[in-house]
């Protein structure tokens, strides 16, 4: 048998099977690092989650509020007595006092027929005798150019050296009479020796007189300016006095004690003025102020029991009518009485109150309020509504007194 040579055998491949397009196969380690990233973003999609949970709940419970409101105890009760206040009892009471001046222009509205006669102040002298001399009342006093002036009532000229003062009225009316410094001689010792040795000398001038028609002061005029000046001091004083009163004080509207002084330049009713002239009053007030607190536990002992003056307040106490009975001379001791239906409220410790509700738990906040007999009716008002938790912080929890009408 013939041997083919090798050359002339062919071999023949098998076809390769496909399966389908053939993907690269990623490295195992690509495979691995995608997997942590995986996992690291679940996990800070979790902590962000609860992160904001967290700041939601601390903003929510920051900016919460709780209102309370609470009806306390009430009783009302009349008040009619009397008081006192002073050094020697419990009861105290401050004294402050003002002043104040005004003044106004007055157009008189009145005209008479006016005599007046000018008068004026003299100092006579005895360089006679050792003797003292009595001189009777209108002894006339001369002038060098013949005017006549007298004395209104009797006097005594201590003897020599003796001097007395005395004030001399013109023996008429009339501006003619309104003379200046001058000396005078007594006519009635013309013809002895005394003439020459008692004599007078002006220390003032003499003024005063007129005769004629002239303006006066009428009853009406001075009436109603009077009164106007005093209603505006009795106001300016009332609120000058009320701004002072301090803090935690009451200043009853009748505790306040006003007296007014003429000035001695004010003409009487009658009086020759000028057409328009100046009309002045000043003003005092003497205000008689009490501590608050100390009143109203004074009411509180008077009409309910000395066991409850730290416990129930007077609501009302300013609210009640003042009058002055008496007081001393020198404003040490006031006798005073209080009037009208006065009410009493029990007092809540609010901050005893806030530390109990915060200790119990949700839903028993009415028990708590219960433990608590000066307490009618309770209310809690949260903001927001849904939630149900006392406020932690002290800015965030507020009370609302219910008083009744």
């Amino acid at each position: 048998m013939t041997r083919k040579a090798l050359d002339d055998i062919i071999v023949r491949k098998k076809p390769a099977v496909s399966h389908g397009p053939v993907r690269p196969v990623a490295p195992r380690h690509f495979e691995e690092r995608g997997n942590a990233k995986t996992r690291k973003s679940k996990t800070l999609g979790i902590l962000g989650f609860f992160g904001f949970v967290g700041l939601f709940w601390l903003g929510v419970s920051f900016f919460s509020s709780t209102l309370i409101k609470v009806t306390p105890r009430q009783e009302s009760k009349v008040v009619n007595d009397d008081f006192q206040a002073g050094e020697s009892v419990d009861l105290k009471f401050e004294v402050l006092e003002m002043d104040y001046q005004e003044e106004k222009e007055v157009i008189a509205s009145d005209m008479t027929s006016v005599e007046n006669k000018a008068s004026g102040k003299i100092v006579i002298y005895n360089a006679y005798s050792s003797q003292s001399q009595t001189l009777i009342k209108n002894t006339r006093f001369e002038t060098p150019d013949g005017k006549i002036y007298r004395i209104d009532k009797k006097i005594t000229v201590p003897g020599s050296p003796g001097s007395v003062e005395a004030t001399v009225y013109a023996d008429e009316a009339g501006d003619s009479y309104n003379i200046g410094l001058t000396d005078f001689t007594i006519p009635g010792f013309k013809g002895s020796p005394r003439y020459e040795k008692f004599y007078a000398r002006s220390q003032t001038e003499m003024t005063g007189g007129f005769k004629g028609v002239s303006f006066v002061a009428g009853k009406e005029d001075l009436s109603t300016i009077d009164e106007n000046i005093r209603d505006n001091i009795k106001e300016h004083l009332r609120d000058a006095v009320l701004g002072k009163v301090p803090k935690g004080m009451i200043l009853y509207d009748n505790a306040l004690v006003f007296n007014f002084k003429e000035a001695d330049s004010n003409p009487e009713i009658g009086d020759a003025v000028e057409e328009k002239f100046k009309y002045k009053l000043t003003g005092t007030v003497t205000g008689f102020l009490f501590e608050k607190e100390s009143l109203s536990n004074e009411v509180v002992r008077r009409f309910l029991s000395k066991d409850l003056i730290s416990k129930v307040r007077v609501q009302n106490i300013e609210d009640l009518k003042f009058g002055l009975v008496d007081r001393a001379g020198d404003d040490s001791k006031l006798v005073f009485h209080l009037q009208g239906e006065a009410q009493f409220v029990w007092n809540i410790d609010t901050s005893l109150l806030v530390a109990d509700l915060n200790n119990a738990k949700k839903g028993y906040y009415t028990s708590v309020f219960k433990q608590y007999p000066d307490i009618e009716k309770a209310e809690i008002v949260f903001r927001p509504s849904w939630w149900r938790t006392i406020s932690s912080r002290s800015s965030g929890v507020k009370f609302e007194e219910i008083l009744k009408d």
